[in-house]
């Protein structure tokens, strides 16, 4: 997946993209204006990580490139953006354990007399 958002940066914007990706504007060699290459950062990950570099830079006037690529699984699964967390890691691992705690809760409570109907 790639996605790319360009905008020419003003000399003001260059000093906060330089903070926003650590480096220091009087040792700073790039200059967005004038560095001839397509893009002024290339991000290699489209994870939590990697989407909020790559937006503040935008929004800051990068012309920002964001790289991701995922081997599908032996099964064939593939994801987009977001990462491994977001797709096949924590964030659904904790969806089905919340689902299932909440599920013995709702068992749980028949027996301290409520009534729960049965497509619950």
């Amino acid at each position: 997946t790639l996605i790319a958002k360009s905008s020419v940066v003003e000399m003001p914007q260059q000093a906060a993209l330089d903070t926003a990706v650590g480096i220091e504007s009087e040792t700073c060699p790039l200059n967005l204006q004038e560095h001839g290459f397509d893009f002024d950062l290339i991000v290699i990950g489209g994870g939590s990580g990697g989407l909020a570099c790559s937006k503040e830079a935008a929004e800051l006037g990068a012309k920002v490139a964001v790289c991701d690529f995922v081997s599908p699984t032996p099964k064939g699964t593939t994801w987009g953006l977001g990462g491994t967390c977001v797709n096949v890691g924590c964030i659904p691992k904790k969806l089905m354990h919340r689902a299932a705690l909440l599920h013995e809760a709702i068992e749980d409570s028949k027996s301290f007399g409520w009534e729960v109907g049965e497509g619950v």
